[in-house]
């Protein structure tokens, strides 16, 4: 019975023993709340289990700062530590200031800097035809060890090379500035054929060479797009002018202006041209001073046109012309106008010496002409042969009021050639002037339009027959 009884009280001891324990399972373990705060904070608190770690948000962001880390009081918290009890972390900030960058063709991420801290140097851009100058905050260069106090913004200088393209015909050389000009002249001299456009007024440097040599003539095309060339000071000893030598080349369309002096062959625009070489509507405000000259030409060889020219320099020399020095055979002048003085050897409002096979058509010749060997209102000595007895030079005028006298070395006057040329010319009607490249509302016609395309071939016919 007592052995009963015994077995009785164990049972009971077991059955109190698990209802406690399957208590204390339903309680559980206890939890403890990790709150997050600081400005433009909204990260949801957490509820770690005591003797847990919490979990590291990810790192908040806000305009104007950097976050710096979380904090329990004073102390950075680093998640590793044990939750014991209900914590508030909170978030700190420095203070940044925005590093921007702009300029042409600038598109670089603006840097967030810490307050007191120094920007991050970017590589250098880079900008066709230029080359980097540097950052600059306002005026002055910003060398990046500066402390950044405030939100600055740097802007990219650029330094023009003076030039973009390559100078081909699919890629033609676009020149900015002089040194777009010495570019010019360096392709001529490797004996490649050189594409280029005037993008701007340009003064050349002092010491500019002329563009092209006897051994590696310029060739291709310069297109001047109406702009300015000033500060041409030409002193080559063979041929002188922005040009030197030119073959099958297409020079048109700008305003020259300087001087040349001191050539055998020389031009405000080429001292010797050779087959193939178009000149047109071009403005030269050169004075010529050397051997043949011209305003505009030195010496025409061969198939050689100058076209819709005007001449205002001075022109001296052994052999001149207002537009051309000397016009050897298939060389022509069309519808230009001298208006400088000439004076020389041999010399011509037009042009200095005129051989056969060549053609003046449309020309005026408004300045004084004066000569010690041959002098001609038009054309100072024109060369007339069996096969061509005609002059060619039609539809050409000077002015009547213009001093046109000369004396050879024994102090004798030269009497004056006009090869059909004559004084007797009304602006509005003796010639017809293409209104396209000419105002004729003056007293001479002026150079007006430059910027339209100029025709291949001028036919020049007379009596029904081609005479060019």
């Amino acid at each position: 019975m007592k052995q009963k009884k015994l077995w009785i009280l164990v049972l009971a001891f077991v059955l109190l023993l698990s209802a406690g324990l399957a208590g204390c399972g339903n309680k559980g373990a206890q939890k403890y709340r990790v709150t997050f705060a600081g400005e433009d904070i909204t990260i949801q608190a957490q509820e770690v289990e005591e003797g847990k770690t919490a979990t590291k948000p990810a790192d908040p962001t806000r305009e104007g700062y950097l976050f710096d880390n979380w904090y329990l009081g004073d102390t950075v918290y680093t998640f590793t530590e044990k939750v014991t009890e209900d914590i508030t972390l909170t978030a700190k900030w420095t203070a940044t200031y925005a590093v921007t960058f702009e300029g042409e063709e600038i598109s670089i991420p603006a840097q967030q800097v810490e307050s007191g801290k120094t920007a991050t140097k970017p590589a250098d851009p880079t900008r066709e035809g230029y080359t980097f100058g540097g950052w600059y905050l306002g005026g002055t260069l910003y060398t990046f060890t500066e402390a950044v106090t405030e939100s600055i913004v740097l802007t990219a200088k650029w330094e023009s090379e003076g030039f973009t393209g390559a100078g081909t015909q699919a890629d033609p050389l676009m020149i900015l500035s002089a040194a777009g000009m010495e570019k010019l002249a360096e392709l001529a001299g490797s004996g490649q054929a050189v594409y280029a456009q005037l993008q701007a007024d340009v003064t050349l440097p002092e010491g500019f060479a002329p563009i092209g040599s006897i051994s590696a003539p310029f060739s291709g095309s310069f297109d001047g797009n109406g702009h300015v060339i000033d500060g041409l000071d030409s002193t080559a000893s063979l041929a002188g002018g922005l040009f030197g030598w030119t073959r099958d080349a297409v020079i048109t369309d700008f305003t020259i202006k300087g001087k040349v002096t001191g050539s055998n062959y020389a031009g405000g625009v080429v001292g010797s041209a050779a087959d193939g070489t178009s000149i047109s509507l071009i403005s030269s405000e050169v004075t010529v001073d050397a051997g043949v000259s011209g305003g505009i030409i030195g010496a025409a060889n061969g198939n050689v046109s100058v076209e819709y020219c005007t001449a205002s320099g001075n022109v001296k020399g052994t052999t001149v012309g207002g537009i051309a020095g000397v016009l050897n055979t298939g060389s022509s002048v069309i519808e230009c106008v001298s208006s400088g003085s000439v004076s020389g050897g041999t010399a011509g409002g037009i042009a200095g010496e005129k051989k056969s096979g060549t053609v003046i058509y449309r020309c005026y010749s408004h300045g004084d002409v004066t000569a010690t060997l041959a002098l001609g209102a038009v054309v100072g000595s024109a060369e007339v042969t069996a096969l061509q007895p005609s002059f060619n030079v039609l539809e050409s005028y000077f002015n009547f009021d213009a001093v046109i006298a000369g004396k050879d070395s024994d102090g004798n006057a030269l009497s004056v050639n006009y090869y059909g040329a004559t004084s007797a010319w009304d602006i509005a009607t003796d010639i017809a002037w293409n209104p396209a490249h000419w105002n004729t509302t003056g007293a001479i016609p002026v150079l007006e339009a430059q910027d339209v395309t100029v025709p291949e071939t001028v036919t020049v016919t007379l009596s029904g027959a081609q005479v060019n």
